[in-house]
């Protein structure tokens, strides 16, 4: 036991001595490896082709830790042109395919670059093959109505506003929503989106159903969404453009509202309120629908940054017409009996997303 105590203590101390070890080793692989990579370019210039091979092999076997991408490339970017003036173009192919791994938006340089070189990376093309990310945004709500219904069939909020401290009708209302995205290439700028996204959404009511009371009904309901879409890209620039279409599957997970009955013109009366009252029932589960989009989006590397905007109109009764009447006391309590309601909105969202390239071979024409 006195051992075990002893060996805790001293750990950290032997944990750090290993670390700092480690770190030295590493630093000095790092600048052994610049220097042969040095050495290595001073040998190609003297035309010393198997010296080269000799210099820069021990330092792209694996495990080396380069000071940054750019010597890396050149280490190999030296290799290839020594196979290319050995006449062994597998090896120079190698060459080439490590460079494009570590860096698939690798450019030639403007001028200055062997002919040979200049052909053997234009037998190459690299693209996006998929693309993952992350989104989050805003929803804006624009509720339409189907056929509306009223304890006393006056449809007040649809032909009238009766005081003037409130907005009759139903509410324009902005909710959160994100979740994760990703671009499958299909051909050329199209691709393949599926997303999963969790969507907050409002639906505000403010009614007047007698002229001596007024009705305010805020239900906040959960969806979990399914959008599936094709996006066409514009651009191959730093900064491009896309619209797509497609189709949207969202399910309810939960509704709840607060409702409150007020007195206008008795401020002495005490309202009426009930919060937190359980919707999902009389609501439908699943919603459809299609959707349109369009955006910008900014490369960042082997990243890129999106902004977009989509419209979604409403395709789907939100109200079960079977459950309109189950709930007694709204209609009692509260004056109130849903209406056929659609959800239109309009969505704004900001994406960060990963691209993953892929690496191939261009086709090699032949007579």
């Amino acid at each position: 036991m006195l051992k075990a105590l002893n060996f805790m203590k001293t750990f950290p101390a032997i944990a750090g001595i290993i670390a700092i070890l480690l770190w030295c080793n590493q630093a000095q692989a790092q600048g052994t490896c610049s220097e042969r990579l040095r050495d290595a370019q001073n040998l190609f210039d003297a035309g010393k082709l198997e010296e080269v091979l000799k210099k820069l092999s021990p330092c792209l076997q694996g495990g080396t830790t380069w000071q940054n991408k750019d010597e890396e490339i050149q280490a190999h970017k030296t290799l290839a042109l020594v196979y290319l003036y050995q006449d062994k173009r597998p090896l120079a192919e190698a060459q080439m395919e490590e460079i494009l791994k570590i860096s698939p938006l690798y450019k030639l340089a403007e001028t200055g670059e062997v002919t040979e070189y200049v052909q053997l990376y234009n037998s190459y093309v690299v693209y996006p093959r998929i693309s993952i990310g992350l989104k989050a945004g805003l929803n804006y709500l624009m509720p339409s109505i189907g056929t509306p219904y009223s304890v006393n069939n006056s449809q007040s909020y649809l032909t009238q506003v009766t005081s003037d401290s409130i907005s009759a009708g139903y509410q324009k209302t902005i909710g959160p929503r994100g979740g994760i995205i990703v671009d499958l290439l299909l051909y050329d700028h199209f691709f393949l989106s599926a997303e999963a996204l969790i969507n907050f959404r409002k639906l505000s009511l403010v009614d007047q159903p007698y002229q001596f009371t007024e009705l305010n009904y805020v239900e906040t309901m959960l969806y979990i969404e399914f959008p599936v879409t094709v996006k066409y890209t514009i651009g191959n620039g730093l900064v491009g453009g896309f619209v797509r279409a497609g189709g949207n599957f969202s399910y309810l997970v939960s509704s709840y509202a607060n409702i409150t009955r007020s007195f206008p013109f008795a401020p002495q009366e005490k309202p009426v309120t009930s919060n937190h009252v359980n919707m999902k029932p009389q609501r439908t589960k699943l919603d459809y629908g299609p959707l349109f989009g369009a955006g910008i989006s900014v490369r960042l590397g082997t990243d890129k940054l999106s902004l977009e905007t989509r419209f979604r109109p409403g395709f789907v009764n939100i109200t079960k017409s079977n459950m309109r009447y189950s709930e007694t006391s709204q209609m009692f309590a509260f004056y109130y009996i849903h209406d056929d309601i659609f959800l239109n909105s309009l969505e704004f969202s900001l994406g960060y997303s990963h691209i993953l390239y892929k690496i191939k071979k261009r086709k090699v024409k032949t007579n």
